[in-house]
């Protein structure tokens, strides 16, 4: 399959081309990039919120809350950006849903420092 300069679409190539088949425009990338730091941004806001209202925060609560799969991530970006939780991290342990023993993390906010 070509696209609309006649370039062959391979796999290979396939991150070149839109889903149209013509190449990739340099302000759709900027855009979709501006776009993913928004939300990674907005995450941190609201992991923060949550953090200053509730002291503590779970893979569970960041995940049901607000669809935050990888709160590992997220408490390491505000980490780097200066704000404090509890060393090591407490492991809380537990049962799931299906009853098997299971171990989570939960993040402890202290505050900017």
């Amino acid at each position: 399959m070509s696209d609309i300069n006649g370039v062959e679409r391979t796999y290979a190539n396939k991150d070149h081309y839109d889903f149209e088949g013509g190449e990739y425009i340099e302000t759709e990338i900027l855009e979709a990039m501006q776009n993913k730091e928004n939300t990674i941004s907005t995450q941190k806001e609201q992991v923060l919120a949550y953090v200053r209202t509730n002291k503590t925060i779970t893979h569970r609560e960041a995940e049901d809350t607000y669809s935050i799969t990888r709160i590992a991530a997220v408490i390491f970006d505000l980490k780097e950006l200066g704000h404090k939780f509890v060393e090591p991290t407490k492991i809380i342990k537990g049962v799931n849903k299906f009853g098997t023993k299971c171990t989570w993390a939960e993040y402890e906010y202290l505050g900017r420092g």
